[in-house]
């Protein structure tokens, strides 16, 4: 853990003053549901993105947490980025991650860590003047659920790979992102539920094992002062059931501070038809 400590220090004091983004997220949602998001963002060309995340409702008994780290190397044409996580153990359930995605720009506006879509994606400059940003690009992650059944511990392997594409066209960005999962074991996959897993474009945390998840999103960044977006995702379960979940927002840049205000609902056979609405609010600060 010191030499981790060690490492880290010194990564941090080669690239610290050139470049700098942090903030919070707070959500709130259906049956006392309360998630958090806290991240750092510093580097330059390497940069290094340490995230702490957590939620809890009156319905379990803990409070669920996540430990995640990225680490990217950024040029004007690609941005190559690997990730991993931790879950410690609550309520017989723990798991680790790693993965890499890489992103590429087709042009040379792209720049300051932020991209249109995957991983990476932000809101970036703006601009109305035809077809001036194109970024596309994929990654793969593993995951290794452990769960304790009957004083017996039982993993499961997850495989999840996406694909993802952005365009900035006139006034508008456009961005879709298509996931699908794998399995070692489908029938555990559908019989189990993971604790801390965030799927891609949403805020709160969804306790189902996934086959694929789709997600359009349009954002319109040369509104006056604030960047209003909508999104969908179409989720598909390893149970066969489908959920449709539509969520909205906007983004407020005042140049070294941000707000992010986002809204997401969805309902389906897993909610018993009843609807799960989240809001979410943020803030940052980058320099």
């Amino acid at each position: 853990m010191k030499k981790l400590l060690v490492a880290l220090f010194v990564f941090a004091t080669i690239d610290a003053y050139s470049y700098f983004d942090g903030g919070i997220n707070y959500v709130v949602g259906r049956k006392g549901y309360t998630g958090r998001d806290i991240y750092l963002v510093f580097g330059n060309n390497w940069w290094i993105k340490p995230e702490y995340s957590s939620w809890e409702n009156d319905i379990v008994n803990n409070r669920f947490e996540k430990y995640s780290l990225r680490i990217g190397f950024e040029k004007t044409a690609y941005i190559l980025s690997f990730n991993g996580s931790y879950t410690p153990k609550k309520n017989d359930y723990n798991s680790v991650s790693g993965g890499l995605d890489i992103t590429f720009s087709l042009n040379s506006t792209s720049s300051g860590k932020k991209r249109i879509a995957g991983p990476n994606s932000g809101f970036v400059s703006r601009s109305a003047s035809g077809v001036t940003q194109i970024d596309l690009g994929g990654g793969v992650n593993f995951v290794l659920h452990k769960y304790t059944l009957n004083n017996t511990d039982n993993n499961l392997k997850e495989i999840n790979t996406f694909l993802f594409a952005g365009a900035k066209v006139f006034l508008t960005q456009l961005s879709l992102n298509y996931t699908f999962y794998n399995y070692d074991n489908s029938s555990a996959a559908k019989n189990l539920f993971p604790t801390t897993q965030k799927l891609y474009s949403m805020n709160s945390y969804f306790n189902y094992f996934l086959k694929s998840n789709f997600n359009f999103k349009i954002e319109i960044p040369n509104s006056p002062m604030v960047t209003p977006y909508i999104f969908y995702n179409k989720l598909r379960l390893k149970t066969n059931e489908t959920i449709n979940v539509y969520g909205f927002g906007g983004y407020i840049d005042l140049n070294m501070v941000g707000f992010n205000i986002s809204f997401e609902t969805y309902k389906g056979d897993i909610t018993n038809d009843e609807r799960y609405n989240y809001l979410s609010v943020s803030g940052g600060i980058r320099f």
